[in-house]
């Protein structure tokens, strides 16, 4: 039993080695506050870098996948170029003084459009911020979904990892 105080947040603790050998430490402490447990895992260096090996190769496997967003054209797709044009009307949605854009005057035939009052934010703030870094707005939007692509599949094998073993979850 180790007795000690982060900021008087734990009254005391106790160190035990997790059942896998030397990859995990659990601190099992108790909350001054309401006493109630809780764990704390510190993971071991060969771990970070087994699952940097993992990220690696989820990256490789996924560039075969999004090697054909960075060709000379627009790839084939059936919305591509209407997530290029949101971003674009959020950006001069931004440069007019909307915080937060609602209003998208140049679609809908030119009549305008309220699109960002129901529509996700978060793609088209992103590609905002990737424009406002110098990108153009289709390279804005094909970085997004490239990141997307890899976020995915990285997502799924940290999923997979709570589930099964790490090879498996590859």
């Amino acid at each position: 039993r180790y007795s000690y105080s982060n900021r008087g947040i734990f009254r005391n603790a106790t160190a035990h080695k997790w059942k896998h050998g030397n990859d995990f430490f659990t601190i099992s402490a108790t909350n001054r506050s309401n006493s109630s447990k809780e764990k704390v895992c510190i993971k071991n260096d060969s771990i970070m870098k087994r699952l940097l090996i993992y990220f690696f190769l989820i990256c490789v496997i996924g560039w075969w996948g999004i090697k054909a967003l960075f060709g000379g054209t627009f790839y084939t797709s059936h919305d591509g170029y209407t997530h290029t044009a949101r971003i674009a009307q959020y950006v001069i949605a931004l440069q007019d003084g909307q915080l937060p854009p609602r209003w998208a005057g140049s679609l809908n035939g030119g009549f305008g459009s309220p699109i960002f009052v129901f529509s996700y934010p978060l793609p088209y703030i992103l590609g905002a911020c990737l424009h406002f870094l110098g990108f153009s707005f289709t390279y804005s939007f094909k970085i997004l979904i490239a990141g997307s692509f890899l976020l995915s599949g990285l997502g799924m094998f940290f999923f997979l990892k709570e589930l099964f073993d790490k090879k498996s979850a590859f």
